[in-house]
This record gives C-alpha cells, sequence and structure tokens, in this order.
C-alpha cells in the first residue's frame, strides 16, 4: 500500500517539494471547500491580497494572474500521481487543505491520506476535474468576473503540461489523455484540445 512519504519522493521537484502530503494540525491550513462557498471571505481576501502583491488595483488582473499560479498548484498532485504511479490521490475540495499565508506559492495538502477508485482515467476525471477544478472556476469566475472559458483554458493547459512531462511517450500521448480528462460535455472543451495541438491557447471571450 502506498504511503505518504512513498507518494512524496515519487512526485517531488525542486520547485515543489509536496511537503507535507498530509496536512499537519495546523490552523494556517484551511479546507479548500472554504474557497468555494459563496459566503466565506476567504477567496475574497485571497484575491484581494494578490492584487496587492502585485501593485494593482485591477482584481480581474490579480486573479487571472492568480488563477494560473493556483490551478497548476492544485493540479499537480492528482495528475502527476495518476500519470506516474497510476494512483489518483483523493484531492476533491472536502479533502484538499490550503495554506495561504505562503502565497502566492500557495501550499496544497491531502486533509486524509486516501487513494480514489482503481487509478483509471474515470477516477482522474472526478478527482482532477469535478471535484476540484469545476468548483473552484465557478467560484473563482463570480467573484473576480473573469471569464469561465479563460479559467478552464489555463486548468487544460496545465494538465497538458502535468501529464506530458510525466508520459514516456511524448505531448501526443499526453493530449489523447486529456481527450478523456474533459469529457466534452461542453464542446469549448474540445476546441481548447485542438488549440493546444497547434500550440495555441484559448484566448478570453467566452461567457462570463
Amino acid at each position: 500500500m502506498l504511503t505518504p512519504a512513498e507518494l512524496q519522493a515519487a512526485l517531488a521537484t525542486e520547485v515543489v517539494p509536496f511537503d507535507p502530503i498530509v496536512a499537519p494540525d495546523d490552523p494556517a491550513w484551511i479546507s479548500a471547500s472554504d474557497l468555494v462557498h459563496a459566503d466565506d471571505p476567504t477567496l475574497t481576501s485571497l484575491i484581494d491580497d494578490l492584487a496587492a502583491q502585485r501593485s494593482t488595483d485591477d482584481r480581474v488582473v490579480a486573479a487571472t494572474l492568480g488563477w494560473k499560479g493556483f490551478a497548476y498548484l492544485a493540479s499537480l498532485m492528482p495528475l502527476a500521481a495518476w500519470s506516474r504511479l497510476g494512483v489518483v490521490p483523493d484531492q476533491h475540495v472536502h479533502n484538499l487543505a490550503v495554506r495561504l499565508d505562503t502565497a502566492p506559492l500557495v501550499g496544497f495538502a491531502l486533509r486524509e491520506f486516501r487513494m480514489r477508485g482503481d487509478g483509471s482515467v474515470a477516477d482522474a476525471v472526478d478527482v482532477w476535474w469535478g471535484g476540484l477544478m469545476e468548483p473552484l472556476i465557478e467560484r473563482w469566475r463570480i467573484e473576480a468576473r473573469v471569464g469561465r472559458r479563460s479559467l478552464e483554458a489555463m486548468a487544460v493547459s496545465h494538465a497538458v503540461t502535468i501529464v506530458g512531462g510525466s508520459v514516456e511517450t511524448g505531448v501526443d500521448d499526453a493530449l489523447d489523455r486529456i481527450d478523456e480528462f474533459v469529457a466534452l460535455d461542453r464542446p469549448q472543451r474540445g476546441q481548447q484540445i485542438d488549440g493546444l495541438r497547434s500550440g495555441g491557447i484559448p484566448r478570453e471571450g467566452g461567457e462570463p
């Protein structure tokens, strides 16, 4: 059975040490579910802090730049673990802890160490997109008034980067797997994949 130390050793890089894998009993670590509740001020404060760090009064700019880094770090554990080890850490927002006082490099850790299912593509989709990205994107776009398609496009491009860096057969295989990730329940996700294949990322300008 996989242990937290083994998962950490498999995922750690010089940039992201994945330390800790499981959040300690420390009030600095909060539930990521706080970020998706409309009546919780945590995300509002985070975006305000990001704006202050970037010396801008434009919350849309701050939120867009902030999402780019936030979504990448949040996606790393479930996607890298799936593509490298064939396991899917249960990083649903309710089992994800976040440390915001280290911003802009936000800390992420599991609240409880557990895997989802048998490590299939369906498990990866359920955790990464359905359980993590979609609720975060929905709340982020409302709070910051950023276009949903822009947020989705950044998340998908991060998935390509993470999985593509882990799959020995290269980027084309990674893109084939991402095709399965997005499930195409929204037509523009297929367009995003096509754009990534041709080397471009969809521009802002979707629905709000």
